[in-house]
């Protein structure tokens, strides 16, 4: 059932892929963040707020750099840049003070000409980060499902 929603992780890794700017980090790559009260019921928070996003990311990023089916697409990465790239697109939509500013999916994405088979692959990793860290069903199902509209805009660009 979550597996039908899991396109925001190959979604969010292909944006920092994409190269996108924007995201300015400060010097030890922490994305920036809005001034903002954090609602208590947020995803976000129910994520474990920043350490629970960034050790998701930290799990994501080991599973597609290990995926031989799309480790190539991450070759060459500047990998402090895409964590904090994935921090502040991640915390945004979930309901933290993460602000990201980089590219629309569609901009990010064109010429990448990722594909469907890809996108699965991505997803499975996506699925067992998710697992490893020990994020709850219902979360991961939430997660998903608020960013897996972008998936026309992310593949075969």
């Amino acid at each position: 059932m979550v597996m039908k929603y899991a396109g925001v992780a190959l979604l969010a890794v292909s944006l920092a892929v994409a190269g996108l700017g924007g995201c300015a980090a400060d010097k030890a790559g922490n994305p920036p963040v809005a001034q903002n009260n954090i609602n208590a019921d947020a995803l976000y928070v129910r994520l474990g707020g920043e350490a629970g996003v960034r050790a998701f990311v930290d799990a994501l990023l080991t599973k597609v750099t290990q995926d031989e089916r799309i480790s190539g697409r991450f070759k060459g990465t500047n990998a402090p840049a895409l964590k904090a790239r994935l921090v502040a697109f991640l915390g945004q939509a979930t309901g933290g003070p993460q602000l990201y500013a980089g590219k629309d999916m569609k901009t990010a994405h064109k010429g990448l000409n990722l594909t469907e088979a890809e996108w699965k692959a991505f997803l499975e990793d996506a699925k067992a980060a998710m697992n490893a860290q020990k994020v709850p069903a219902l979360e991961q199902e939430e997660l998903l499902v608020k960013l897996v509209p972008m998936k026309g805009d992310v593949i075969g660009h």
